[in-house]
């Protein structure tokens, strides 16, 4: 069968016809954009590269087909954005101070995949079945997950979903997350629309392509892609530590949106002017524990937020732990209307909206966090006095003002009386 026999969406044989008999998919007027694999390419004599389902500011998911199982898959390519351009099919770094940093970003890339692979087992996180270096960058082939992603479900429930129901869905993911964490690495942009409900109603932890690790070894630039809103404030600098606080204050902001329909104000909006209102004091019903543990994760300064994504459920699930069942490893089936009002959904991914991002270029060697408690504990102790000393810092400035207010009262004073 020839490439033009094949649809490069379901990867059925077309017989020649357009669209596909199938799927409805318009292969002869759809391609894959320049800076893309062409449609058809095969990688690692095993994979055959379909349409583009996304492209972010690390890499580009497409749509390919396992000809040794016969299987559609997901394939991830390294390809940071203003990092490296194409020429032909390798990937080449822009100029020589690029080149560094792209190289390291390969290695890590690799890196990850080569851990997601271990985490197989765990039902909960996307699964990698392959990685490999082409091309002049990496790849790793993973599963093509059929449903639809947590956002576009709270759209299909109208926004927003009971705080029970949002528990059962994402206690799972955080579980998968808290393990992954335990491999020394972050996720670094959770939101709903990375993470997705499989036609079974199991919900799965996917798109790791903003994932970094947290040990000191790691001290190389770092770029990184803001979600507002679900991004914590010390993605957006190159100074503060990064951690699984990090992925707690994102997770936080996927609970809070998920129960109330409002996407969290951005961080630098907080850090100026904080004024978001808790999920019970929007009117939402759930427990006092669970809305003090959200606002809590949602806390703009590491220093008061829980330390790990395993501290954050134990608050959760406090008060439900008689409707939890913890041992499970799936999910409560999705309402079936849920998934079928666009049975088609999952045929064209490349429809969904994704959150907006924002990117940031950090060129600074960012402060690491270990996992050291001694350490921590220190690291805290200095954000503490550096709070005392910004509130300190305040105090003087405002007791100036008010002096200086005062003596340019007096000398008005002075001078109208002075006057005859």
């Amino acid at each position: 069968m020839t490439n033009h026999n094949i649809c490069f969406n379901c990867f059925s044989g077309t017989a020649g016809q357009n669209p596909c008999p199938l799927c409805g998919f318009d292969n002869r007027n759809t391609c894959n954009y320049p800076q893309q694999l062409p449609l058809g390419t095969i990688l690692n004599r095993q994979y055959l590269v379909g349409k583009a389902l996304g492209q972010g500011g690390f890499g580009i998911t497409y749509l390919g087909y396992d000809l040794s199982t016969n299987q559609r898959m997901a394939i991830k390519e390294y390809f940071p954005s203003g990092l490296a351009i194409r020429q032909g099919l390798v990937l080449q770094p822009i100029t020589q101070e690029t080149q560094t940093a792209f190289l390291h970003g390969v290695e890590l890339f690799y890196k990850e995949a080569t851990i997601l692979a271990r985490l197989i087992r765990y039902p909960n996180i996307v699964s990698v079945f392959n990685f490999f270096q082409e091309n002049g960058t990496a790849y790793f082939v993973m599963e093509y997950i059929e449903g639809l992603s947590f956002k576009d479900y709270l759209e299909s429930r109208g926004g927003r979903i009971p705080f029970e129901e949002a528990l059962n869905l994402l206690i799972p993911v955080m579980q998968s997350l808290d393990i992954v964490h335990h491999e020394g690495m972050l996720h670094r942009d959770i939101a709903p629309d990375n993470i997705h409900i499989t036609r079974g109603g199991q919900t799965k932890l996917l798109d790791f392509g903003a994932a970094r690790f947290h040990q000191r070894e790691d001290t190389h630039s770092i770029r990184t892609i803001i979600k507002p809103g679900y991004a914590p404030m010390e993605q957006y600098t190159s100074t503060s530590a990064q951690g699984p606080w990090t992925d707690v204050y994102a997770m936080g902001a996927t609970f809070y949106r998920a129960i109330t329909g409002i996407v969290p104000p951005d961080a630098p909006t907080r850090a100026m002017h904080d004024e978001i209102y808790s999920p019970s004091q929007l009117g939402i019903q759930l427990p006092q524990e669970a809305d003090y543990a959200i606002m809590r994760a949602l806390a703009p300064n590491i220093v008061f937020r829980f330390r790990s994504i395993s501290d954050f459920c134990k608050n959760l699930v406090q008060s439900e732990s008689a409707t939890i069942q913890k041992s499970s490893n799936s999910n409560p089936s999705i309402p079936l209307s849920a998934l079928s009002e666009a049975p088609t959904r999952w045929l064209n991914p490349a429809e969904k909206q994704p959150e907006p991002v924002t990117q940031v270029i950090q060129n600074h060697t960012p402060v690491q966090a270990v996992n050291k408690d001694p350490e921590l504990i220190s690291f805290f102790r200095e954000e503490k006095k550096q709070v005392k000393m910004f509130r300190k810092n305040n105090t003087v400035r405002s007791w100036i003002l008010i002096i200086g207010f005062i003596l340019i009262i007096l000398i008005l004073l002075m001078v109208l009386w002075i006057q005859p």
